[in-house]
């Protein structure tokens, strides 16, 4: 609650935070479920069995690399 802006507008922050966490959850399966199918096809055509998974994966550090540099900006308590 201390690195929020304003003291008076603590609901909607939290209500933007919250809808922060649950988002990406919801929308991270059914996008993994495509990347999944599409890459398994394209893979068995060239001979790469798993190549849905490790797109998958790849995409999954990008996101973690991403989110590492995002929070290294916050600036912390004032």
């Amino acid at each position: 609650m201390d690195v929020l802006p304003s003291k008076h507008d603590y609901a909607r922050d939290m209500a933007v935070w919250n809808s922060a966490l649950i988002l990406p959850q919801v929308l991270a399966t059914p996008l993994a479920g495509i990347l999944l199918d599409s890459f398994q096809l394209l893979g068995k055509q060239n001979g790469i069995e798993c190549l849905g998974y490790m797109v998958i994966f790849a995409v999954a550090a990008t996101y973690f690399f991403l989110g590492t540099v995002f929070i290294s900006q916050i600036r912390g308590v004032k």
